[in-house]
């Protein structure tokens, strides 16, 4: 038998030898004899692969007929070169030439690589792009280049409906986008739970979480930088892609061979899924929530992308975008049963929900690049956009309370609270009037609009020697209107609004009638005005210095940059003048050593430098003082003073694995609290003393692109403690020093990202994770209290019982494990004839493991009879059943 085994081996090896060969093709200039890093050898399949560093490809081709390989590099005429049917030759020399005459220009060379390939460097960044980004981000029930960017090292995991994540140990809100040197704020459709970056429009995408050149800033936690995809210079271009729910389709027209415009447009269609699922709950009435949605969920986005050249000196982009999104929900729920009091069948619970969301956003940018002498280059960016967004929400309760049924018309022996409710309405007879209805009514009317305009000025100078200096500067300029005109049911403590109920005789007479020993486990229940009228404008204006230097040989280089961020507030009621934040900055790369053995590559970067970021609650200030502590509010920018070291091993022309570690000290954080007062509207109070430690490391390997597979493999670890010096308690405001982990958390994260090509058409890209758990908190005893409603319209208060449960932070107790794991198989359309057509379809497969993807949690019980949910210990991280999705796309 092992025999019969090694025969067929032998044989399907000979086989595979006699019908395949490998051709090594090494590309270098003709001219300077240079190798070419990133030449890209196009074959007649449509597969590409990738020169290394020594310009060197690996390319299979069949044995018996001839082959036409293309071999492209940026700047350089195409070179073809035809293989023979049956040469014998393994190595092959590409002598590419300059395709055109390139006057006060400088040719940057970068080699195209997924994951590690363009803007990838030890202690900065990370990037990915080309086929890795489409394999990552191009699915799903929706395609997002944030499901890439994700699976990157030092990006914590975010379940399904959550795409903003924490970049080492920071906060998910302070991770700032740039789409070709743009500032994007809010880059997020409903709600945050979609990126508004569609990976059929964006080439690549580039995660700065290191310590990142002075040129950008605004963010403390990490810098993404999107490439957006520009057209053909050649020939006209067309794309149509369609997936379960989105529909995209992608425009290009050359522009006389010096540029190219293309149009893009995405729609979203869970219109008719919808409609579907509302036709089939009229049999299946575990369908029936989908009749809540009046407005299925829906997106509408297009955008625009040109490029010219109007002049060899002088370049021209501009970048459109429009885009929105909104849903709908109508939501009644009734429950009809026999009222004791008077045996008429009525309803006793009925709960309404209305909510109606739209939003709206767009931005325009022009980007102009010019070189007036060779050394000199310079970039000049303006850019505009607004967001407008409107919600509108009502929720209506209304409750039969029967305290009868509960508690029987025995009050002889009451005790206890029951006493206190038996006290306040039966005064002679027990078992009196005691059924009442409960009918409460909430209101959030809400409208936000953000407009912002920004520009900016970059110049570069190459001095000579290896040396570059640079400077420029920036302003971003943003006027929030926030307009909210709602109210709520909160509960206070009694002995908290003594002024109040002073102001109140009706009230005070009724808690005159409390025993004294339970007023202090006493709530009222009442409404509360949340009123927010502000218009505030802030102006961001930041300056930088920098100076880059390069050994001849490039083995040692560094960058040591200077950059000072302002930050002026100014509202209809007061200015506020920050003090300037200098944030010096510094990187240094040496390598160790190269090409010994089969080790390409060693390289060593160490970072150490400032960071600052403004936060978003200076949108929402109405004040310049605190109106609970009556402290003068003075604003800071957040700060971060971040340090790295990185290791990078390239090795085996293809495989490259990066080892970096980072500590971060964050100060002058800001936070905020909102507290009622005795009036009855919640105040917000503003902070900007918190601190942070954090540190950890990654680790990442990964396959550059090759014929049969790739990919990569990361392992995070992160620790973050924060700080917040005030925190509230009921109303009142107390140092507290207690150092906590933050809710976003999480020790560990893993990510295996793996593409195999069986076949030439065919791919299998599997997505696999590993995330530990979020913290928890230390849950308490259900306890009974009493909780005085105070009627909306005249009538006499009235009490009724809940229950509570106190929860305490914890250091230890955390949430279970994730594994989400998601399997897409692909195969490519070629036109037979060689042509310019090609197509690929997609089916995939999420949350593969939802059945071990699950979590412990804190139970959850009903407020009004104190009795535990079932099922309530656990819940799935995302929805709790395999989510399949098809895609297709079709380009010429």
């Amino acid at each position: 038998m092992k025999n019969l085994y090694f025969v067929l081996f032998f044989t399907g090896f000979v086989c595979f030898a006699a019908f395949a060969r490998d051709i090594t093709i090494t590309a270098v200039d003709a001219d300077l004899d240079i190798a070419l890093e990133g030449a890209v050898v196009n074959l007649p399949d449509g597969a590409k692969v990738t020169a290394n560093r020594q310009g060197r490809a690996v390319v299979t081709v069949p044995d018996g007929r001839e082959t036409l390989l293309r071999i492209t590099y940026p700047g350089y005429e195409t070179y073809r070169i035809l293989i023979p049917a049956n040469g014998e030759s393994s190595t092959i020399t590409a002598a590419m030439r300059m395709g055109t005459m390139m006057e006060n220009k400088e040719l940057v060379i970068e080699a195209d690589k997924t994951a590690g390939g363009v803007g990838t460097q030890a202690g900065r960044s990370v990037s990915i792009s080309g086929d890795s980004l489409r394999q990552t981000a191009q699915i799903g029930v929706m395609e997002d280049v944030m499901t890439a960017v994700k699976l990157l090292p030092g990006v914590s995991y975010t379940s399904g409906g959550q795409v903003s994540p924490s970049i080492r140990g920071g906060e998910p809100g302070d991770i700032m986008a740039v789409y070709d040197g743009y500032y994007v704020t809010n880059p997020y459709f409903w709600g945050g739970q979609v990126s508004i970056f569609d990976p059929r429009a964006v080439e690549k995408a580039q995660l700065s979480h290191g310590v990142f050149s002075s040129r950008f800033g605004y963010t403390t936690s990490g810098l993404l930088e999107l490439t957006s995809r520009s057209g053909s210079r050649e020939v006209p271009e067309f794309e149509i892609g369609m997936s379960t729910t989105t529909a995209n389709l992608n425009m290009a027209y050359p522009l006389w061979g010096k540029g190219s415009v293309m149009a893009m447009g995405k729609i979203t269609y869970f219109d008719p899924v919808f409609w579907i699922a509302k036709e089939l709950s009229k049999y299946d009435k575990t369908l029936d929530p989908i009749n809540a949605f009046d407005t299925a969920p829906y997106i509408r986005a297009a955008a625009l992308s040109a490029g010219y050249d109007i002049m060899d000196n002088l370049k021209i982009k501009l970048n459109g975008f429009v885009g929105a999104d909104g849903v709908g929900l109508d939501y009644n729920n009734e429950n009809d049963a026999t009222n004791t009091a008077n045996q008429v069948e009525e309803t006793l619970d009925k709960i309404r929900f209305k909510f109606d969301y739209k939003n709206f956003k767009g931005f325009v940018t022009t980007q102009l690049t010019w070189s007036p002498a060779p050394p000199i280059a310079a970039n000049v960016t303006f850019g505009a956009g607004v967001i407008d967004g409107y919600v509108d929400g009502d929720v209506s309760y209304n409750q039969w309370i029967d305290y009868n049924e509960n508690f029987g018309k025995d009050w002889a022996s009451v005790t206890g609270l029951d006493y206190w409710r038996w006290l306040l309405y039966h005064p002679t007879v027990p078992g009196h009037d005691n059924q009442f209805r409960i009918d409460q009514i909430m209101h959030m009317d809400l409208e936000q609009k953000k407009e912002d305009l920004q520009g900016r000025i970059d110049i570069d100078y190459n001095i000579g020697y290896g040396f570059v200096a640079a400077l420029g500067v920036q302003e971003l300029f943003t006027r929030f209107s926030n307009h909210i005109k709602g109210d709520m049911m909160a509960e206070i403590p009694v002995n908290s609004l003594g002024q109040y109920i002073t102001d109140n005789p009706e009230l005070a007479a009724v808690i005159q009638a409390i025993p004294p020993e339970l007023q202090t486990k006493g709530y009222i229940s009442r409404k509360f005005n949340y009123p927010l009228d502000t218009e505030n404008s802030i102006y961001n204006t930041a300056g930088y210095i920098l100076g880059e230097w390069t050994s001849p040989q490039k083995r040692l280089s560094a960058e040591l940059g200077l950059r000072v961020d302002h930050v002026y507030l100014s509202s209809k009621a007061f200015n506020i003048n920050t003090i300037p934040a200098v944030e010096p900055r510094f990187n240094v790369d040496y390598t160790l050593f190269e090409d010994k053995g089969i080790f390409d590559k060693l390289a060593l970067s160490v970072g150490s430098g400032l960071f600052t970021s403004m936060t978003d609650n200076l949108y929402v200030l109405q004040t310049i003082s605190n109106p609970d502590t009556k402290d003068d509010i003075t604003p800071k920018q957040n700060k971060s003073w971040a340090s790295i070291l990185g290791l990078k091993l390239e090795f085996l022309d293809f495989y490259s694995l990066t080892f970096e570690a980072y500590y971060k000290y964050g100060f002058d954080r800001a936070y905020g609290i909102s507290i009622p007062n005795e009036e009855g509207e919640l105040k917000d109070n503003f902070f900007f003393d918190g601190q942070s430690h954090i540190f950890g490391f990654d680790f990442m390997i990964q396959k550059f692109s090759g014929r049969l597979f790739d990919g990569w493999l990361t392992y995070s670890f992160n620790y973050a403690r924060y700080n917040e010096p005030y925190t509230s308690k009921d109303r009142h405001i107390a140092p507290n020093d207690t150092w906590y982990y933050p809710s976003f958390h999480r020790f560990h994260n893993l990510n295996l990202i793996f593409t195999f090509r069986p076949a030439p058409k065919w791919s299998i890209t599997t997505r696999f994770g590993f995330a530990s758990g979020l913290p928890r908190s230390a849950p308490g005893e259900i306890t009974r209290y009493p909780v005085l409603i105070l009627p909306e319209n005249d009538g006499s208060p009235f009490l009724i019982e809940k229950f509570k449960r106190s929860s305490t932070y914890s250091d230890t107790l955390r949430d279970g494990f994730a594994l989400p794991l998601d399997v897409k198989f692909s195969w490519a359309l070629f036109n037979k004839k060689g042509g310019k057509a090609r197509g690929e379809w997609y089916i995939a497969l999420e949350n593969c493991l939802f059945f071990i993807s699950t979590r412990e949690r804190n139970e959850t019980f009903n407020d009004y009879t104190g009795e535990v949910d079932q099922g309530s210990q656990t819940a799935s991280y995302s929805i709790p059943i395999v989510i399949p999705s098809v895609g297709f796309t079709y380009s010429y």
